[in-house]
């Protein structure tokens, strides 16, 4: 699901997403943002020369694992949410690949015991930093792997991120 937030306005929103769901704003007072990241990855993109912001909270690495779920829900894999971002911010907001900054955040081990020992959070970190070049999109920065949450917050009028985890704060 693309969920975006009206352009125009005088007022910010927060827009919290959830499992599988990608955000997109212009507007500067905007902020997208993902609580409780575990294994899952915020694939963060911003456009300098627009001023604009999307985010998506990917689940899994790999699409084929379930087509109709792909279909209706693109954000969710990593293979899908790539090209779901990027059609969006050159066809809707007129920016060019080249001029895309990706920061990936996530990807913990937060599963270990319980997922069979799939470690979907270093798959799905390992599939994001492979498509975003392909893409052509810069990959600026990562904050990946560990065994803690993360909650995060991308301001659309700068790109910035802030990253909480563990009691700690700061910005990448």
């Amino acid at each position: 699901m693309m969920v975006s937030t009206p352009r125009g306005g005088t007022s910010g929103v927060t827009l919290v997403l959830n499992l599988g769901e990608v955000g997109l704003s212009s507007r500067p007072d905007d902020v997208l943002k993902i609580v409780a990241l575990g294994s899952c990855v915020a694939l963060c993109v911003w456009c300098s020369q627009r001023r604009v912001g999307a985010m998506a909270h990917v689940v899994l690495p790999d699409s084929a694992t379930d087509l109709e779920l792909a279909r209706r829900q693109p954000g969710y894999f990593a293979d899908t949410a790539v090209p779901l971002i990027l059609r969006a911010m050159t066809l809707r907001h007129g920016c060019v690949p080249e001029a895309l900054g990706v920061r990936l955040v996530g990807g913990a081990a937060v599963l270990q015991g319980m997922s069979g020992g799939m470690d979907i959070g270093r798959r799905n970190a390992e599939a994001l930093t492979r498509l975003v070049p392909l893409a052509r999109m810069r990959l600026d920065a990562t904050h990946l792997g560990g065994s803690s949450q993360r909650t995060i917050a991308m301001s659309v009028a700068t790109g910035q991120l802030q990253i909480e985890t563990e009691g700690c704060r700061f910005m990448l």
